[in-house]
């Protein structure tokens, strides 16, 4: 896929006609009655309409670049997140920074967001935020709440406080992000 103009490696803005040919062609063959693009901050959003052959899109909505750019850094100070680059695997694996992150996030991801949520009639998420930037940008959209089930492992288990390791430190999936 194309690079953003001055963004680095792996940040996309627009998909070249080789990869939508392809898609075009799974979709035609597959012939699905509706297609589901997960998320805005790629560029899925942002085909050909061509390439969906005149079918029904959806998106879902979930974790809106727009917003989650603006608080990218948690409230962490400017020392505290320049600090956080000796310890972040990403900025040595991918010699990448929180800072340049954010601020692709803020223009690349962002533009991607905004034309995916102009563009398509049907959308669906969990939150009023979701429904309000949604709003914003696009008023004659439809806008479908779903609320999305868990496992019910993940609504059954309760905390055992004895099981607990003080002074213990969670590290979850993204580890990159502040």
């Amino acid at each position: 896929c194309v690079s953003f103009e001055g963004s680095g490696k792996g940040w996309y803005q627009r998909c070249p006609e080789k990869f939508q040919s392809l898609a075009r062609n799974l979709i035609d063959q597959f012939k699905p009655d509706i297609i589901h693009v997960n998320g805005t901050e790629y560029f899925y959003g942002n085909m050909d309409e061509s390439v969906y052959g005149g079918r029904p899109v959806v998106v879902s909505l979930q974790g809106l670049i727009t917003e989650c750019a603006a608080r990218y850094n948690g409230g962490l100070t400017w020392r505290e997140t320049f600090c956080a680059h000796a310890i972040n695997v990403r900025f040595w694996l991918k010699r990448t920074s929180i800072f340049r992150t954010q601020r692709e996030w803020a223009t690349v991801r962002t533009k991607q967001e905004q034309e995916t949520l102009k563009r398509w009639r049907f959308f669906v998420g969990r939150t009023s935020l979701d429904e309000t930037v949604l709003r914003s940008v696009n008023p004659d959209a439809h806008y479908f709440s779903v609320h999305e089930n868990l496992r019910p492992a993940f609504y059954q288990a309760k905390r055992n406080s004895g099981k607990v390791v003080r002074y213990s430190i969670y590290c979850g999936a993204a580890a990159g992000y502040p």
